[in-house]
This record gives C-alpha cells, structure tokens and sequence, in this order.
C-alpha cells in the first residue's frame, strides 16, 4: 500500500487495560474515537470498528502504535491492517507540534499517532508478520536468559552458605558452579564428610561426569583442610538451606539444558528451510555463513536470528 493511497489513518494508544483508537481519513479530520479493552473480544471489537466508521477494507487503513510486537500488533496484522511503528521520541515531537502545551491524555495521544502517520509515514517503520519460528526462538532465548539469572541467583546463595561454614568447597566450585559440583556437595555436605569419603567414591563421580582437570585427591585435599570452627547447629542448618537449593538448581539445569535443546531445534528449522530456498542458487544460507564466523555460537547464533532476523533479510547491516 503506498501512502498517497491510504484513505484513513488509525492512532492507538495502548495500555495493559484498554486501548485508545482515533482514526482520521486524508484531510485530517477525526472519523471516530473509541476505546476498547484489552481483551480478544475487544481486539475483535477494534478491528471491525475501525473498518465500519471508514466504510473501507484492511488494506485501505494504515494504523500507527508505539510497539512493535505483542498482541494488538499481531491481530492486527492478523487482519490485514498495514502496522507502522513509533518511536516514543518521536511521539514526543509529534506530540509537541500538534498541542504545544505539552497536554498529555490517551485521546490527544490516539490522534497524535493517526497524525503522525497521515504525514510522516514515510519516517515510521513498517511492522510485518514475523516468522513463526523466529518468534518462538525468540520467546526460549529470553526463557533461557531468566533460567540462567535464576541459576546465577542460585548459586550465589549456596556461595554465601558455603563461605559461613565450608569456605573450602568454594575454592573446589571455582568460577562456575557445574551441575555435577553439586552431586559433589551432596556427598560431602560438610567438612566431617569429607573426612569420612573414600577417595574412589568421588573418583566415581568424577568418572561419570568425564571430569578430568581435577582428581578426587586433589578434591579431598581442599576438601579436609583446616576447617572453619563452627556450632553444629549452625552447620546443620546451612546443609539444610543449601539442600532446598541445590533441588532447585538441579530443576533450573534441567530446565536449561530442555530449553537450549529446544533453541537448537528451532535453528535447524529455520537453517532447513534457508537452505532449501537457497540450495536452487547453490550458495550458502545466511545461518551457514553465521555459523561459519569464529565464535559464534548457540546462543549469539540465536540471538542473531531471534533479535535481528528482519534486518539479515534486508541485508540492513548498517542497523546490525
């Protein structure tokens, strides 16, 4: 749709309750105002009242909000309505040419859109459908980022409960805190367990886990140095607390390692059907060439394709 042909521009001013609609045709002139909530009803309810007061079809309305995802964005577009995107600077500006008094409610906003879109279309950024794929491994990427906080949280916690009554075990943990440190903790909880271990049952551990930059005399020599002196209700208490934690820990890594493998899958989808569409030209996919850079991995990789997807298909590598 070009904007000389647009006949109606349509502002909405969205809230996490309801949404403020003003649409306006070519001249300027306000068509209607309206404010519906935030539910699918009322996305419904927006959408055929946009195209009833215009009397027109989806492709002859261009709305404007200040998102550029979430789910007035996607029934809309859901609909066939051309969506363009506002930056809240820009509102600001917008907002100040056309009420000079700085006057600030959802009504006067709702117009400012529909305004600034009737004259300034072609400042505002175009918002399309967005692959499926794309957003899903966008949504785990951002999963994966609050598992990995939760995890950090974690073990911060069972680090300040080491350092009250086992400073010695946080010399064995190191920088990170692997999943297989904390089968180690749960063998030996506390400084008289360690004392009390034989040493091939942590060789066992160590084994099992293919751990091989340290070995189970090294462990026990951390792990029976001297000792901190502490009440033993006060130890019993700390292994207690740090129990629940590492429960906890080992259902973030489970959690992390589903979603990661998740986040793989969805890479491999997308990679699949790059390379069935480029396989016709006998280049390599935009991934392919990804992959191939030094130290890009799952993650950069993902984030890449999650965050940035629109802009590696417009080859906007200026805004990349």
């Amino acid at each position: 749709m070009e904007h000389d042909k647009t006949l109606f521009f349509a502002g909405i001013d969205w809230g996490s309750v309801s949404h403020q609609v003003c649409v306006i045709d070519q001249d300027g002139f306000i068509v209607g105002e309206e404010a519906f909530d935030h539910t699918g009803k009322g996305l419904c309810e927006m959408a055929e009242w946009m195209l009833r007061i215009s009397e027109t079809i989806t492709e002859n309305v261009a709305v404007s909000i200040e998102v550029t995802h979430g789910p007035v964005v996607e029934s809309l577009l859901e609909r066939g309505f051309f969506v363009y995107s506002i930056n809240p600077k820009q509102l600001d500006r917008f907002r100040d040419r056309l009420f000079p008094s700085g006057a600030k409610d959802d009504r006067r906003d709702a117009q400012v859109l529909a305004e600034a879109l009737r004259t300034d279309s072609r400042h505002l950024r175009r918002v399309k459908s967005r692959d499926p794929d794309v957003t899903a491994l966008r949504e785990l990427l951002r999963t994966r980022e609050e598992l990995v906080g939760e995890r950090v949280r974690l073990i911060n916690r069972m680090r300040q409960l080491l350092w009250s009554y086992y400073p010695q075990f946080n010399e064995v943990i190191g920088d990170d805190m692997r999943p297989w440190l904390v089968e180690l903790w749960e063998l030996v909880p506390t400084p008289a367990a360690a004392r009390k271990i034989r040493r091939a049952t942590i060789g066992k551990l160590l084994k099992h886990n293919r751990i091989r930059r340290i070995d189970a005399e090294g462990i026990l020599k951390v792990l029976r140095s001297v000792e901190i002196s502490v009440q033993e209700a006060i130890v019993s208490s700390r292994v207690a607390h740090i129990r629940v934690i590492a429960e906890r820990m080992k259902i973030v890594d489970h959690q992390l390692s589903e979603t990661e493998g998740f986040i793989d899958d969805t890479i491999n989808i997308i990679a699949s059907r790059q390379n069935n569409r480029s396989g016709q030209e006998a280049r390599p996919s935009d991934i392919e060439i990804l992959r191939s850079i030094p130290g890009v991995g799952m993650v950069v990789l993902g984030t890449l394709l999650g965050e940035a997807y629109e802009l590696l298909c417009r080859r906007d590598y200026r805004s990349l």
